[in-house]
């Protein structure tokens, strides 16, 4: 089967760092306990928050407590900024051994009918987001450190919190690589695969293989040698890094359920909706077009233009 790149990083001797932002004891609405092992993890920063939720002096955490929150500022610090700010402590802790950090961060997972306090919430990140990246690639060990911004979010709970801003994300979900030269394989003419793939349907299977490629130690192959073998990689999976995905990819072949393809059916009236968007086939489906004018994602079913 799959292995999550926790279970790659530890059979290659990396410290692991996992950070979630709220007390994640029994949530049904993450992934780390419910579809992969914590095992793998050698330091677990939601346990910080499990403590300051803890019902009763013997320290067991309350019931439902991944429902508590502690607010925006936490001792007198912005609390969505902390995991950052250890996640810099951990490369200077472990400045020989290789590391593997993941940070969830609660701004990204905001969603409601209040656009106000969204964009609120988001704007907050700005600053130590940059000021994160500002320290990281200022360090000696970032020409072999990798670095992925990923937002995994797009359209929230329907119709009713549809607008310009989650339809744009759905089709072109938040992702940004910033990776040394050595495992990006150029493709000629002064470019590269990384760079031409941010035009690609590129999913979080491709990013999954793009890791554990150099998890796995892989340099880039620079176009000389094919794909890099990554066996615990999903087959249909693409390499960001070191392959161009084909411009025509599509959502079957790229394993998109139908349900998630912001392009099916999206050029299609489907009658007996009285109005609504969507289909029965693609409830989500047939909007972002009439808010944008980027549809290089979008096949045009045949005999239709545009």
């Amino acid at each position: 089967g799959m292995n999550s790149v926790f279970q790659l990083a530890k059979k290659r001797g990396y410290v692991t760092w996992f950070g979630e932002e709220f007390c994640t004891t029994d949530s049904p609405w993450v992934v780390q306990g419910n579809f992969f092992s914590m095992d793998e993890v050698d330091f677990q920063f939601h346990r910080l928050y499990c403590r300051m939720v803890a019902a009763g002096a013997d320290g067991t955490v309350a019931k439902d407590s991944w429902q508590i929150t502690a607010g925006a500022c936490l001792a007198g610090q912005y609390r969505y900024g902390m995991p950052l700010q250890v996640i810099k402590k951990l490369w200077e802790s472990y400045p020989d051994a290789p590391k593997l950090a993941f940070a969830s961060s609660l701004p990204a997972h905001y969603y409601t009918r209040k656009w106000d306090e969204v964009a609120v919430d988001a704007e907050a990140m700005d600053a130590p987001l940059s000021e994160f990246l500002g320290d990281m690639l200022a360090r000696p060990d970032m020409d072999n450190t990798l670095v992925v911004l990923r937002s995994d979010h797009g359209m929230q709970q329907g119709g009713q919190t549809e607008d310009y801003s989650t339809q744009v994300e759905q089709k072109r979900p938040f992702t940004y690589v910033i990776s040394p030269r050595k495992w990006v394989s150029p493709t000629g003419k002064g470019e590269d695969a990384l760079s031409i793939n941010a035009d690609r349907l590129v999913t979080g299977f491709d990013l999954h293989r793009s890791l554990a490629r150099v998890i796995l130690g892989g340099a880039s192959t620079a176009g000389k040698a094919g794909p890099v073998t990554v066996p615990s990689a999903a087959p249909w999976a693409i390499d960001v890094l070191d392959s161009v995905v084909p411009v025509e990819r599509t959502c079957a072949q790229a394993r998109v359920p139908i349900d998630f393809c912001a392009c099916v059916n999206e050029y299609v009236h489907v009658d007996g909706l009285k109005g609504d968007v969507g289909s029965p086939h693609a409830p989500r489906a047939g909007v972002c077009n009439f808010l944008t004018e980027n549809k290089r994602f979008c096949v045009a079913p045949e005999g239709v233009s545009g």
